[in-house]
Parts: structure tokens; C-alpha cells; sequence
């Protein structure tokens, strides 16, 4: 997971960023999510999922709060609908694909 959250650090995080729109971030993390996602969305990893998606939006957060000059997280105005529908990120949660064993018929 270190590895993921260093490459959404890369993307996002950056200082010199800042005047990128959010739709260009946004452009340039989810193939990096999407790639992520489908590698480790088989078996049980839903709860690694979830916590990099709760990484993301997190750090989405806190740059569009940078960007308009804000302080904090600033949950409320930047709400996951606000990120996930408006802005377009990727959701890793939910994306988790469980297979069952066949039973054998006696």
C-alpha cells in the first residue's frame, strides 16, 4: 500500500500543482487508480481498498483546500459527492470481485 499512496502523493501532492485545475489532477490519478483497483480488486482486500480510496479523497481534499487558499480538510464543501460525482474521481470501494468454490454434488 506504500506504494500506492506514494504515487497518489506524486500526483497530488506536489506544491507545484497548485495551478493545475482539479479536473487535470483528477485526469492523471485514475488510470493510476483504476490499474490499482483491478490488480487487487480478487479476493479479500476490500478493507485495502477502502483505506486508499479514503487516502485519495483525503488528499484530494486537502489540495483543493490548498488550491482556494483554505485551511484543513474542509469536508463539508468538498463532500464525496463534490469528488466522486462533479470532479469525476475513481471509487475503489465497492470494485471487490469475490469468487465462491464449487460445492461438490453428492
Amino acid at each position: 500500500m506504500q506504494a500506492i499512496r506514494q504515487k497518489v502523493k506524486t500526483i497530488v501532492g506536489r506544491r507545484s500543482q497548485r495551478h493545475r485545475a482539479p479536473q487535470e489532477v483528477i485526469r492523471d490519478l485514475n488510470p493510476v487508480l483504476r490499474g490499482w483497483g483491478a490488480y487487487f480488486r480478487k479476493g479479500n482486500s476490500s478493507r485495502q481498498l477502502h483505506q486508499v480510496g479514503d487516502y485519495v479523497a483525503q488528499q484530494m481534499r486537502l489540495y483543493l483546500s490548498k488550491k482556494h487558499q483554505q485551511r484543513g480538510r474542509n469536508w463539508e464543501e468538498y463532500s464525496e459527492t463534490i469528488l466522486y460525482k462533479q470532479l469525476g474521481l475513481y471509487r475503489l470501494s465497492g470494485t471487490v470481485k469475490w469468487y465462491t468454490t464449487a460445492k461438490a454434488h453428492g
